[in-house]
């Protein structure tokens, strides 16, 4: 149980941070896809 813990210690602050990159990484996207449409009209 106790390797278990130390597991979860490790995991919880990871998933988190692949969370906030991944939610970074959309918001630019989604940015540039109204940069272009902007920019076309």
């Amino acid at each position: 149980t106790h390797k278990k813990r130390i597991t979860l210690m490790w995991v919880l602050p990871f998933s988190i941070l692949a969370g906030l990159v991944i939610l970074a990484a959309v918001a630019c996207l989604l940015k540039k896809r109204v940069g272009n449409r902007e920019r076309k009209e």
